[in-house]
């Protein structure tokens, strides 16, 4: 224990910070309520299904993903109340997990505590893992497995948790497939048949019948829906205007990696000076899963994914997973660790600005006051379910109960594609001005505390200060999409 101590004082001021501000750094986001809204309705119906999403059918089942997402989710509520504070701990601590389960293989590969802390911190500070152990993605799920994989791989008694692991990521992204087909071609190459169909064949089954209950045997749902998602995540698929090379090579990172351009050189050694070094020892190298898996994963995200960052923890783990089965990489020399530390110096200001300006907005981040402010201004003698569409704030409202399940849904304003038609007025509560809506109230806080001037080039997170209650009719509310932030 003595020996790590310097690792456990990390996640330690790493948990502490993450439960300061859980429910503030975001504030409630798009995506986290997507990922989180089918869940919630088969809590109240009984069925995966949501208005959230345009895909086609999604308001009469959900399968717009692999289901994983969704039963962590289910699982979770099952156990914790719908507040945005206890919906993200469980992502917070898996995400830990994935800290410790990758820190314990390097020191399995490289018997140093001083250089696994060093990968830990570069891991876990770049602005795209940070980020996305946040936003309670299938990623955190994901990551946590595969480092988890990869800690049990060194112990060859563990083979059966490892399929069992295996078919657990089939049922997470479709980015993960080419690794577990390796691993799985692998796997099949080292264990009895029996082991295979008992650990990994019977519970892919199983989750896969459940998975087909859930969308109640239409398959044609799984090809409208999932292909869709698929489709508009292709390299090809951006709406950016420059080539497809430009934009997986430049733009994956660029302007969003501004503040942590040092970071990139990682990222370029990944992608051109790691295959260099795996082509040169390929005879040797090439025997290896790890190094396949790293190979196809790469020509999967960079060849055809959109050219969206979301990817790139996937990347970077198996990245640093990789690098640990080349002997012929030194990571003992001092201009290895100098390079860490330059790299840790530059991401820890991404990671305590984003902290510090939390901290000091905690006032403007507070879902609650935003809850009492809906209350008060959403009240209607009405029996009819209204819709109340903008912030992603409102969807916690409206999933915690403070109105009742059936006063208000929840609709994200820019995908109106499956919302309940209705004949009523829409609320909609947003950082945006309509001249034909009918203002209500602003959600204002008072607040003299500023942010230092370091933290602004460091911190871009918004808050809840400043947004707007509106009333506009349900006709007006479908454009709403094409009204300009200001």
């Amino acid at each position: 224990m003595k020996k790590h101590l310097l690792f456990w004082s990390f996640c330690l001021i790493y948990f502490l910070l993450g439960i300061i501000n859980l429910d503030g750094l975001p504030v409630a986001w798009t995506d986290e309520i997507q990922g989180l809204d089918p869940a919630v309705q088969h809590l109240k119906t009984g069925t995966f299904k949501s208005i959230v999403w345009p895909n086609p059918n999604a308001n009469e089942f959900f399968a717009s993903y692999p289901p994983l997402w969704q039963w962590i989710h289910r699982v979770n509520l099952s156990i914790i109340p719908v507040e945005i504070f206890y919906i993200r701990l469980p992502y917070l601590i898996i995400h830990l997990g994935t800290l410790i389960f990758l820190y314990f293989t390097i020191i399995h590969k490289k018997k140093n505590e001083i250089i696994a802390l060093l990968l830990i911190l570069l891991f876990s500070l770049d602005k795209t893992v940070f980020e996305i152990s946040r936003s309670m993605r299938i990623d955190v799920p994901i990551l946590l497995l595969v480092s988890a994989y990869a800690y049990i791989f060194q112990n060859h008694r563990q083979k059966n948790l490892r399929l069992i692991i295996l078919s657990l990521l089939l049922f997470a992204h479709l980015y993960t497939w080419p690794f577990v087909l390796i691993f799985l071609w692998y796997e099949a190459r080292k264990t009895h048949f029996r082991n295979i169909l008992f650990y990994f064949t019977i519970p892919f089954l199983i989750l896969g019948i459940i998975y087909l209950n859930g969308i109640n045997y239409n398959l044609r749902l799984v090809w409208e829906q999932l292909g869709m998602q698929a489709n508009v995540h292709t390299l090809t698929s951006t709406s950016k205007p420059h080539n497809p090379l430009l934009n997986s090579l430049w733009y994956r990172f660029f302007p969003y990696y501004k503040e942590q351009f040092l970071m990139y050189g990682i990222y370029v050694f990944l992608l051109i000076g790691l295959p260099i070094i795996i082509y040169k020892w390929k005879a040797s190298l090439l025997r290896n899963p790890w190094i396949l898996a790293y190979i196809a994963t790469t020509a999967l995200l960079f060849i055809v994914a959109a050219p969206q960052y979301r990817y790139l923890p996937f990347f970077l783990l198996l990245g640093i997973i990789t690098i640990l089965q080349i002997p012929q990489i030194n990571s003992e020399t001092r201009i290895f660790k100098i390079i860490c530390v330059v790299l840790i110096a530059n991401s820890s200001l991404s990671f305590l600005g984003r902290h510090t300006a939390a901290i000091i907005q905690s006032e403007e981040r507070d879902p609650i006051p935003v809850y009492d402010f809906l209350s008060k201004y959403t009240k209607d003698s009405s029996t009819n379910q209204r819709l109340i569409v903008g912030s992603a704030i409102c969807g916690y409202y409206t999933y915690r109960g403070r109105t009742g399940f059936n006063h208000l849904q929840y609709g994200i304003d820019f995908y109106p594609e499956n919302w309940p038609i209705l004949s009523d007025s829409v609320y909609w509560f947003t950082h945006k001005s309509a001249p034909y809506a009918r203002k209500i109230a602003t959600y204002t806080v008072n607040s003299n505390k500023l942010l230092p001037e370091w933290v602004y080039k460091f911190a871009k997170g918004k808050t809840y200060n400043g947004l707007t209650l509106y009333k506009v009719a349900y006709s007006d509310a479908l454009k709403i999409r094409e009204i300009p932030i200001d």
